[in-house]
């Protein structure tokens, strides 16, 4: 049963993803949202994880959970714009910018943040694998999105 008709591979699940690079965090993120893969999105976040999204509360657990599932829900595309990292073998600071958006006519939607985060290398594992710890989402102008 392992290998289906006409495939040359076995199949297999694959796991969630894993940031070897604090920079390789947000574009990993915006792929699993994307896909509407809530659980790959959150394995990318450190346990106790915040994220504070433009004016909203800080929100982490449940609260985190509730967002990203409501993000992935939209089933618009998210688009990274740009993504840097900046730090040393343990922590880091990842900045990038992202968008949302669904041309619906009077329904549209158009989200944009830019992301500042920091990141911690998980010191537990043999490879390095980064997460985020403290996320904050604003829009370029400051003003809440629309």
């Amino acid at each position: 049963m392992g290998t289906p008709r006409g495939s040359t591979q076995p199949s297999r699940a694959v796991g969630p993803p894993t940031a070897a690079e604090a920079a390789a965090l947000l574009p990993l993120l915006a792929a699993a949202l994307s896909a509407g893969d809530v659980e790959a999105a959150l394995s990318l976040y450190a346990p106790g994880a915040v994220v504070v999204p433009w004016h909203l509360p800080a929100m982490g657990g449940d609260g985190l959970r509730d967002l990203l599932t409501s993000l992935a829900a939209l089933k618009v595309p998210l688009h990274l714009a740009s993504s840097t990292a900046t730090g040393d073998e343990r922590v880091a600071v990842v900045q990038g910018r992202w968008s949302m958006s669904d041309a619906r006519g009077a329904d549209s939607l158009r989200l944009v943040a830019e992301v500042m985060a920091i990141a911690r290398r998980d010191r537990s594992s043999p490879e390095p694998v980064w997460h985020l710890v403290l996320e904050r989402w604003t829009t370029p102008d400051g003003a809440p999105p629309r």
